[in-house]
């Protein structure tokens, strides 16, 4: 029917602390800590520091990438699934891609900045 929205329910995705990871927060390996650190340039680069404010825009962002079918760019056969999607800061953008398993974020990875 037109003007009836699709009733569904959103599904909330469980990111553990990659948003520390993201902010160069990361523990564990050099090669965790280095990547971690270089997708913190990334983010500062557009604009994104480490706020609560920024956090809630990110979990936001998540959330819509875990629930918008047209941001799957394949599968595994374990069953995780890529997503990638186009994160907007105030000075520009980075390719977000991520591996989901279920409504797990497995893996983040901050792809070029884009003005």
């Amino acid at each position: 029917m037109l003007g009836v929205e699709k009733n569904f329910i959103k599904r909330m995705p469980k990111l553990g602390r990659k948003l520390d990871y993201l902010f160069g927060l990361a523990t564990g390996t050099e090669h965790n800590r280095d990547r971690s650190r270089d997708m913190l340039r990334q983010m500062e680069r557009i604009g994104l520091r480490d706020t609560p404010a920024t956090r809630s825009y990110l979990e936001k962002h998540l959330t819509e990438v875990l629930n918008e079918p047209s941001l799957i760019a394949g599968y595994s056969r374990d069953g995780t699934v890529f997503r990638e999607s186009l994160l907007m800061g105030p000075g520009g953008g980075v390719k977000l891609e991520t591996i989901w398993r279920g409504d797990q974020l497995i893996t983040i990875k901050v792809k070029g900045t884009h003005r």
